[in-house]
């Protein structure tokens, strides 16, 4: 009984001096990217450059919609009128008002406990494909800090390409 005691101490000390971060439900500690294969192709800049920042990258189908739901960490690229899940799960998260706005431009939404409670949420949202790479591309200083928290990953004071 004392032996157990002990070596459930000698993990959590381990765990927590070691840095060693513990994957629990809804993902785990990657990013799910649910995109098209025209936005992602689009974003293969921007991706490379999350993952050399040290963020795992899930990268989703539009086929594969339906498991975004259950990720903690989610980037959806899309418009409400994408003929796919993507664009049902994006005017889901939109909601009918800012469907419509975005047929004036470009959007990023950013959403915590969309569907599941701890949960986070970036939508780049536009009516086509260069719509979705404008909400990406021009909102960095809104997107870079939220992924950066997520991760735990220190920001730069130098500004980096447009990604």
């Amino acid at each position: 009984m004392r032996y157990r005691g002990v070596l459930i101490l000698s993990v959590l000390l381990f765990v927590a001096f070691s840095g060693v971060q513990l994957s629990f439900a809804q993902g785990g500690t990657s990013l799910a990217i649910l995109a098209n294969d025209g936005n992602y192709q689009l974003a293969s800049a921007w991706v490379k450059f999350l993952e050399e920042k040290g963020v795992q990258v899930k990268r989703l189908t539009p086929k594969e919609a339906a498991k975004v739901k259950g990720e903690k960490y989610v980037v959806i690229m899309g418009g409400p009128k994408d003929s796919d899940d993507i664009g049902r799960l994006v005017a889901e998260a939109l909601g009918p008002e800012d469907s419509k706005a975005i047929e004036n431009g470009p959007k990023i939404v950013i959403k915590s406990g969309l569907w599941n409670k701890g949960q986070n949420v970036i939508l780049f949202a536009g009516k086509d494909q260069l719509g979705v790479e404008m909400a990406r591309r021009s909102n960095r200083d809104t997107w870079w800090p939220q992924i950066a928290s997520w991760f735990d990953i220190e920001i730069e004071t130098q500004k980096k390409g447009g990604y």
